[in-house]
């Protein structure tokens, strides 16, 4: 064997390697399967929390529309929280805001007296429109 040959791991090397869109549960486009892989991930998490779920993918993909490219992790970017954080994850308790709206919700909470993060309710005025 030359020294600059290289010998497979495996006799699956070169094989099932890389993005397989055609096994995607939410289709080949990329978009969407961010958009489910994100889901997905905020479903996990709120289970750890053990929090209610009852958000479906395509509840979620509706409350995103026309808005899925603004999120991120700058302030003005956006992020998908519960109106009332007692209730569950569900299509009427979730809302669309910033990030740094998420951040005075929390914020705002703290510094009054004796109240957790978690005793606001936000309403429609809050809600990023399209």
């Amino acid at each position: 064997m030359n020294t600059t040959e290289t010998k497979p791991t495996s006799n699956r090397a070169g094989k099932g390697t890389g993005p397989r869109p055609h096994v995607w549960k939410s289709g080949p486009d990329e978009t969407d399967h961010a958009s489910y892989r994100a889901w997905l991930q905020c479903r996990n998490q709120a289970r750890f929390r053990s929090e209610p779920w009852t958000l479906s993918f395509e509840e979620w993909q509706a409350h995103w529309a026309g808005l899925w490219h603004r999120r991120g992790r700058t302030s003005q970017d956006l992020c998908i929280t519960r109106r009332d954080s007692h209730g569950s994850w569900s299509n009427a308790n979730v809302i669309i805001v910033t990030r740094s709206q998420h951040g005075q919700r929390k914020r705002g909470t703290r510094a009054s007296l004796g109240q957790g993060p978690s005793d606001v309710i936000l309403d429609d005025t809050w809600a990023v429109k399209p």
